[in-house]
């Protein structure tokens, strides 16, 4: 403090300090009187304290401001390198580390300069020359005599290599799990006889070694008295006990015999478990992207170990792979869940607060002790000090038991070790020292996501290099699905709502939720320039503001119109359960062809829809609805529909089965939003693009385990039939958004009309109807042209197909179980003038089982006439969301429908029908999490959908337009595509 006088320690022959050891008087030089608190900002122009806490000075520098402010000159400021660090490193909330000599470097040029003497004064030359054990410049370790050197590895230790530092911390993440994952003999440590806490003090005890002589190397005598401080120590006591709970509760897991599946289950658990941590402890302001994307990577991630762990356990059971999902069912067991997850708790508690103590967030921890001034080799000194403390205590009661769950420790003090427990130690311990710089650069989530992407890597890669490990092949397909949903979720989470405040920021658009507009802290402390470590989307470019438009204000729907419009899909998520239902069991043994279904789907969507037009319109409006030229302007989408469910046909009539089929339609989704770009000119962000491809492989991902066999995985049908079910969704998709385009066409236009007003334009359009068309009306265009090309179509399925009953001009029986009256094809292609074999010749073929070529063949069964029904409500719905809403949404209607169809439609008619219990029809795990996917990521949808159009509303459209389309599209494209787009 300026004007006080100071006292330094006493001299002795040589001009060497009396400090004991020869160490740097670090806390004695302070005013007479007075302890010298580093943390207060001192008065006046001496800035000795804050300048020591901030950048952690040199003594030399230190004495050269003191001798400077004794003499009277006038104290330099901090340069201004200085204060853009200081801004830089309370912005970003990490501990003051890698970049902090920057503030000093500067100065050590003049380390060799004598500074002015006086009464009571230490010059450089004394500091410098102090007694050491090594002598001279050493007492400083490289801080002192390479500055250059401790410059670089500062810097690169720093806040600035964090992309190097998930790098490294995925490679070893990766290269443990893959020494674990293959022992020696294929045996874990524990079964060939190792004391797994031997391990643990082995990997400690080499991590302290390496910390302290880094510590000594580094600073010298300076980190001597920051090692032995008993503050920071007693701090990470309680840090490691946790850590060393968290493997003590892992460790007896598996003495209870809980199968390593249930352990990796419960592992899973981890990151959500730290997200919540942080949020409780740290108030970091999750958004619900961030939430919904951390629930899919954990069920991804969850599902994917899951499958590979039924081919682990079916290599050492009895049975194979048809009996490992029950002998890990049957090996679950209470006490070792509970285990399982205390070590899940502990181990994220400890890791939160190690986090906490690195970068001070709790006050309560604050003290003058505080560690924002200690290097992480420091503190890394006592978190390994610590945690070897308590691995000795428990590897120390070899023979001890604990009554705790009846578990008894280890017989042998170290066992057999080989050169794999060797690596182990190894590879663990540089991956403690990468995982604790992550979590202070960063946060424990972000540790947790890149730990779980590195394990998800090891599979991907290891298993295949290693000679088809675990059957890869056959598990590959829904695997890398599940890890596009990791990835793609992982980037929404750290990116996604950033995104947002960016196009928000940048358009000026306030928010309506204050939390929302909060940056987390994991966004924050990842990012690393202005756009962010894991930015992916390029920075906007500035919008010229345009000036606001004089609009009547919209009028908000009213509750019962929401409802009505919500009750609308609800309605249809549950007739297609009732449509799929019905048709599995209807058509599975029926006679009928199968084309014939849709076929009358049709003609009896056209008398329903004539019948309400009737109604409603009278004779003018069947008039208006069969008119030439709308039906001709109808055709191209009716086509479509019509070539879409021939295709379908043509795929069954090759021998696909339903469940492949039902996979391969799932491009239905992305093909609708990629396609809805190119014809109705709507704008999806790239967040509502992921959310759609995690929808589709979520769904995919679905119904490929739900035909999927351990033995032989799913059974692929010809490369014919593969592409007839991909053609089918390729035509549905197109004719869908055909039929949105012709259906909504009146609402576009008056969209348009409605923004020329706005912008005083003329609005004087030709043959424009002031309102729009009823959808009854445009109904019977479309089904009406269906029906036609459904006619059309209808022969040749009879000509390429293999079974009799997809031929018109075959006899075939009425009724269902009369397979031998059942005529057989000669081959393919199947002409009208084709030889049959024994077609309806028998005795039998009589009554129920008599015989005609008709196309009627086989309707006079009640279930059939029932599942007809269902289609023509299922046709009409169908029509009415998209009218209204739009094919992405009916995309995501019928996702849900599937979901609800594997936990309560199929479930409750096995139970009806065969008396089968509930839980035994929901019994795979891996369906189960798989399908929760789904309506997360369409959450995700709506959200991302919800904001975009929230920022698009409020302003100008111009802007929008230039600043995300480069003014490739027009204002008002832009403007009626995001109100058709949003739910």
């Amino acid at each position: 403090r300026a004007g006080e006088r100071w006292s330094a320690p006493p001299r002795i022959a040589g001009g060497q300090s009396a400090q004991p050891g020869g160490c740097p008087p670090t806390m004695s030089l302070r005013p007479v009187g007075t302890t010298l608190d580093l943390r207060a900002q001192p008065d006046g122009g001496s800035a000795i304290g804050r300048q020591w806490r901030m950048r952690r000075r040199t003594v030399q520098n230190l004495v050269q401001r003191h001798n400077g402010a004794q003499s009277g000159e006038t104290q330099e400021p901090p340069r201004e390198q200085d204060r853009v660090g200081m801004a830089a490193e309370e912005d970003e909330g990490a501990a003051e580390d890698g970049d902090s000599e920057n503030g000093h470097s500067g100065n050590e040029d003049d380390g060799n300069q004598e500074a002015s003497s006086g009464s009571g004064l230490l010059s450089q030359r004394h500091v410098s020359m102090m007694g050491h054990p090594f002598g001279g410049r050493l007492s400083g370790g490289i801080r002192q005599w390479s500055p250059g050197l401790y410059r670089w590895i500062s810097e690169h230790m720093g806040t600035r290599k964090k992309a190097t530092l998930l790098a490294s911390l995925i490679a070893l993440q990766a290269a443990a799990f893959l020494v674990i994952d293959n022992p020696p003999n294929d045996k874990a440590a524990w079964a060939r006889g190792i004391n797994l806490w031997s391990v643990e003090v082995a990997k400690h005890t080499l991590s302290f070694v390496i910390a302290l002589f880094s510590s000594l190397l580094l600073d010298g005598c300076w980190a001597v008295p920051k090692i032995f401080s008993w503050h920071p120590l007693w701090r990470f006591l309680g840090v490691s006990l946790l850590f060393c709970s968290a493997n003590w509760f892992k460790l007896c897991a598996y003495k209870t015999e809980l199968t390593p599946a249930a352990v990796e289950m419960f592992g899973t658990l981890y990151m959500p478990l730290a997200a919540v941590a942080s949020y409780l402890l740290f108030r970091r302001r999750y958004g619900i992207l961030e939430w919904l994307s951390m629930g899919m990577m954990t069920l991804a991630v969850g599902t994917f170990m899951l499958i590979r762990r039924y081919y682990v356990t079916a290599s050492y059971v009895e049975g194979g792979e048809d009996a490992s999902p029950d002998y890990i069912r049957a090996h679950f067991n209470s006490r070792g869940a509970v285990l399982t997850l205390c070590s899940v708790c502990t181990s994220v508690l400890g890791s939160i607060f190690a986090e906490s103590i690195f970068k001070e967030k709790n006050r309560r921890l604050k003290s003058k002790w505080a560690l924002g001034h200690d290097k992480y080799y420091i503190m890394k000194v006592h978190i390994e000090a610590s945690a070897l403390f308590f691995a000795v205590i428990v590897w120390c009661m070899p023979n001890a038991p604990t009554k705790l769950f009846g578990i008894y420790h280890y017989g042998v003090w170290f066992g057999p070790w080989s050169r794999a427990e060797v690596i182990e130690v190894s590879i663990y311990t540089a991956l403690s020292w990468v995982a604790g710089l992550v979590t202070q650069q960063m946060s424990t989530v972000v540790k947790a996501i890149a730990q779980s992407m590195a394990n998800i890597m090891a599979v991907m890669i290891g298993d295949p290099i290693l000679e088809d490990r675990y059957h890869f092949d056959l598990r590959a397909v829904p695997e890398f699905m599940l890890a596009l949903i990791f990835v793609m979720s992982a980037i929404i989470f750290q990116t996604g709502r950033i995104i947002i405040h960016r196009l928000r920021g940048q358009m000026d658009v306030p928010s309506s939720d204050d939390k929302a507009q909060a940056m987390t802290e994991d966004v924050d402390e990842a990012a690393d320039g202005p756009n962010g470590l894991f930015s992916t989307a390029p920075e906007l470019p500035t919008p010229v503001s345009a000036p606001p438009r004089e609009t009547s204000p919209a009028k908000a729907p009213s509750r019962s119109a929401v409802l009505k419009n919500y009750a609308c899909i609800g309605l249809y998520i549950f007739v297609d359960i009732g449509r799929t239902l019905l048709n599995s069991y209807a058509l599975t043994n029926s006679a009928i062809n199968p084309t014939t279904m849709s076929l009358l789907g049709f003609v009896c969507g056209v008398i329903l829809a004539c019948s309400l037009t009737l109604f409603g319109e009278g004779w003018r409006g069947m008039k208006a609805a069969w008119q030439c030229r709308k039906i001709c302007e109808s055709m191209p989408a009716a086509c479509l529909f019509a070539v879409g469910q021939c295709l379908t046909s043509f795929a069954y009539a090759l021998h696909i089965s339903p469940a492949l089929a039902n996979v391969l339609g799932k491009i239905y989704t992305p093909l609708a939003a990629f396609g809805g770009r190119c014809i109705l000119d709507r704008y999806y962000s790239w967040l509502e693009y992921f959310a759609i491809i995690i929808l589709t492989l979520a769904s995919l991902a679905f119904g490929y385990l739900q035909e999927y066999k351990m033995k032989t995985g799913i059974v692929f049908a010809s490369s014919g039939a593969m592409l007839c079910a991909v053609g089918s969704a390729v035509f549905a998709a197109f004719g869908s958004l055909a039929m949105e385009k012709i259906l909504q066409g009146k609402k576009r236009k008056r969209l348009r009309q409605e923004e020329d007003d706005d912008n005083g334009e003329s609005t004087a359009r030709k043959g424009e109807e002031p309102s729009p068309e009823p959808y009854r009306i445009q109904k019977i265009r479309l089904d009406f042209g269906s029906a036609l090309f459904s006619v059309a179509l209808l022969p040749l399925i009879s000509i390429i197909s293999s079974r009799p009953k997809d031929s018109l001009w075959v006899n075939r029986p009425w009724g269902d179980d009369c397979e031998q009256c059942m005529p057989k094809l000669a081959g393919v292609p199947n002409w009208p003038w084709s030889e049959l074999e024994h077609a309806c010749n028998g005795d039998a073929c009589t009554g129920n089982c008599a015989c005609a070529p008709s196309i009627l063949v086989g309707w006079n069964n009640q279930l059939l006439i029932a599942a007809l029904l269902v289609n023509v409500a299922q046709g009409w719905l169908i029509g009415q969301i998209t009218k209204q809403f739009s094919t992405i949404h009916r995309a995501i209607a019928d996702a849900f429908s599937t979901l609800l169809l594997y936990w309560v439609g199929d479930p409750g008619v096995r139970y009806l029908v065969h008396g089968t219990p509930y839980l035994t029809s929901v019994k795979d795990f891996a369906l189960d999490m798989v399908s929760f996917i789904v309506p997360l990521s369409t959450v995700t949808f709506m959200v991302a959908t919800s904001q975009m159009k929230e920022v698009m509303e409020a302003v100008p459209n111009d802007s929008i337009a230039d600043s995300i389309s480069s003014g490739s599209e027009s204002a008002s494209d832009t403007d009626s595509a995001g109100s058709s787009s949003s739910m």
